[in-house]
């Protein structure tokens, strides 16, 4: 459990050959697991959004393969053999929420001084529409605020929709930091939905 170890032992696992296009080579049994889980839950993260987004075109989705067909194993699972959720299978039941806000862009990276869009969602799956659905969003990193936008928007029953665009003018910098965007969906006041999207 604690010496070197290397996906291929596995039969037939693409972990060895095929994780560069995603992570970095880790040492040991656990930081394999580990990164690779961490891996799986962003990817279902961002298809299950994804899908979402186009409730207007897709009306039904399924998540292949969420528990493991014991006694053959099977790691790409949402839940494993012992019956024990993986991350992927909260951040999936996360992206499930009837009435959700989604941040989105296409840029993860960034320089200082340069200015990235992100888009705001809210995807409704009730059928109920919504008015005045208030969105409050903040750029921050560990330690600083540095700036916050609030937004009103209404949704359609059982529709997506983009209900604006957060331009966050990234801070000045001296060397490599993560920033994050913190977004907040309230309904009369009350959270209703949170979503976070990182910067690097």
């Amino acid at each position: 459990a604690d010496g070197s170890w290397l996906p291929d032992r596995i039969v037939n696992a693409q972990s060895n050959t095929m994780h560069g296009d995603w992570y970095e080579e880790q040492e040991g049994i656990h930081n394999w697991i580990a990164e690779s889980q961490r891996h799986q839950a962003l990817a279902t993260k961002l298809m299950t959004d994804a899908l979402r987004r186009r409730s207007d075109k897709v009306v039904s989705t399924a998540i292949h393969l969420l528990i493991d067909a014991w006694p053959a194993g099977w790691m790409k699972t949402l839940v494993g053999v012992d019956r024990i959720p993986k991350p992927a299978y909260f951040e999936f039941t996360n992206s499930q929420k009837p009435l959700k806000l989604n941040l989105r862009c296409d840029r993860w990276t960034a320089y200082s001084g340069e200015a990235v869009e992100i888009e705001a969602w809210l995807l409704n799956d009730t059928p109920d529409a919504y008015d005045g659905l208030e969105m409050v969003a903040t750029l921050r990193d560990e330690a600083n605020d540095y700036a916050s936008w609030s937004l009103t928007a209404d949704v359609n029953a059982a529709s997506p929709k983009m209900a604006g665009i957060i331009s966050a003018l990234l801070p000045r910098v001296s060397d490599k930091a993560d920033l994050w965007i913190d977004a907040e969906l309230r309904k009369d006041g009350q959270v209703v939905d949170t979503d976070r999207f990182p910067i690097r």
